[in-house]
């Protein structure tokens, strides 16, 4: 399934809320399943890239 940048963005800010209150990592992934009808893979898949994205420019110092 072709999942635009914008749908990762907002999935993986879901991830991070629901991380924030608490919830478990398999259960989020379930939660996220769910709510956005993918597969289990294409979440964690989706996780994982948006976490590189995010190292990766917090290694770029501030923008200005």
């Amino acid at each position: 399934m072709q999942i635009s940048d914008g749908s990762k963005v907002c999935i993986y800010i879901d991830y991070e809320e629901k991380e924030a209150e608490g919830m478990k990592h398999p259960a989020i992934v379930r939660f996220l399943c769910k709510e956005w009808s993918l597969k289990p893979i294409e979440v964690e898949q989706i996780i994982k890239e948006q976490q590189e994205v995010i190292k990766f420019w917090e290694t770029k110092g501030d923008i200005v």
